[in-house]
């Protein structure tokens, strides 16, 4: 097992000098147990908010010297938590951007940039790596260097990201976020009083509720995890908190032969009734899709006649009209996709260029996607090791 232990401190945890002291603590106590900790800061609280309202105030527009700006956040913690390591003697080391030791290259958005997770991993190898054996590096969360040098943020709450991808390039034992909460929330806890602690929690549903708005771990870092998380506060330590498991795959693929049908609906038409209806007959459905002028339903069987179906629903009132496409293929990616656009890039690294894509379902990092028959979609199974059904 690695005796490496990434250690991220955010800013909701930093409010006063002795929250410093206290992680200062925590860091000492974690090498005195035989583990190499690697640590991570973000601003202290408010700070991000307040450094951005100074660079609107003085009229900065360029996003990447707001970039600039902001930064100066995480290297007043960073500064404040190595000079408190060393006050209680201990050998640290704090890692900013320019710095000989720094490893993280971003690209994208200056304000809310990704991680380039193969030049990262070369660079913690060739520099932090060897600064780990003599000292205990403090890096600064949250940003990154692009190509040519600049500073890029990532993103609110962006030193979750920069932990987990230092814990997945150092093959970390775990990697702890230090927060004001040791666990996730049914809602936010600030608007919602009615919002009950949760004992435990999977990865995916982890994932889920980060993706819908939740803010104790962003959600970009999940694509990176590769370790164990865990939640926990300055209180509590690593002797509590919510672990969460990442999966043993970060991309699986499934491959299913199903039915879709096109339906006009009726004066009568509820999409509840109709699914209703189907399942009356022995259908299950998958999905059900609006257009302009129908809903496409995707269907998991084709033991009941299209012929069936439409008496059944003319009857009703719930079809004015219904066509069928004999066969499509749904094609489900589940992995961390945190937006559309990683989305549509994974649909072209598994179709066929001659594939026509009827409908795509995304959704918690989940993409479902549904191709009509076209001979070459069947390939996808050789070429992918999958068996499709």
């Amino acid at each position: 097992m690695s005796d490496v232990i990434v250690m991220k401190f955010g800013g909701s945890t930093l409010t006063s000098g002795d929250d410093v002291t206290r992680a200062a603590e925590i860091v000492k106590a974690t090498r005195l147990e035989g583990l190499r900790p690697v640590v991570v800061v973000s601003a202290l609280q408010g700070e991000t908010d307040r450094l951005l309202a100074l660079a609107k105030q003085s009229g900065i527009t360029d996003p990447y010297l707001i970039a600039q700006v902001v930064s100066l956040g995480e290297v007043l913690s960073a500064t404040l938590l190595t000079a408190a390591l060393k006050g209680i003697a201990e050998n640290a080391v704090a890692v900013a951007p320019g710095d000989s030791s720094w490893p993280i290259t971003t690209s994208g958005d200056p304000l809310d940039a990704e991680v380039e997770l193969d030049s990262t991993a070369r660079l913690v190898v060739e520099r932090l790596t060897p600064l780990m054996e003599k000292a205990i590096p403090v890096i600064c969360g949250f940003m990154g260097t692009d190509k040519a040098g600049h500073l890029q943020l990532l993103g609110r709450g962006g030193a979750d990201t920069t932990a987990v991808v230092l814990g997945n390039i150092l093959k970390a034992r775990e990697v702890v976020l230090f927060k004001d909460v040791d666990t996730l929330f049914s809602a936010d806890p600030k608007t919602n009083k009615g919002a009950v602690p949760l004992s435990s929690l999977s990865y995916d549903e982890a994932f889920s509720l980060s993706a819908g708005g939740a803010k104790v771990i962003q959600k970009k870092a999940f694509k990176y995890l590769g370790t164990p998380l865990r939640i926990t506060t300055l209180k509590k330590g690593l002797s509590g908190g919510l672990i969460i498991t990442p999966p043993q795959s970060q991309l699986q693929l499934k491959v299913e032969r199903t039915f879709m049908i096109s339906i006009i609906p009726g004066e009568k038409f509820y999409l509840a009734d109709a699914v209703q209806l189907m399942q009356g007959l022995g259908v299950n459905v998958y999905a059900a899709l609006p257009g302009k002028a129908s809903y496409a339903f995707f269907l998991d069987t084709s033991s009941v006649q299209a012929a069936d179906l439409h008496d059944a629903l003319i009857r009703r009132g719930l079809a004015k009209a219904l066509t069928r496409i004999s066969q499509v293929t749904e094609i489900e990616l589940d992995g961390v996709f945190t937006d559309p656009e990683e989305a549509s890039q994974a649909i072209k690294g598994v179709l066929p260029p001659e594939a026509k894509v009827d409908a795509v379902i995304f959704n918690d990092g989940n993409l479902r996607f549904y191709v009509s028959e076209k001979g070459e979609v069947a390939r996808i199974n050789v070429q992918n090791g999958v068996n499709g059904s």
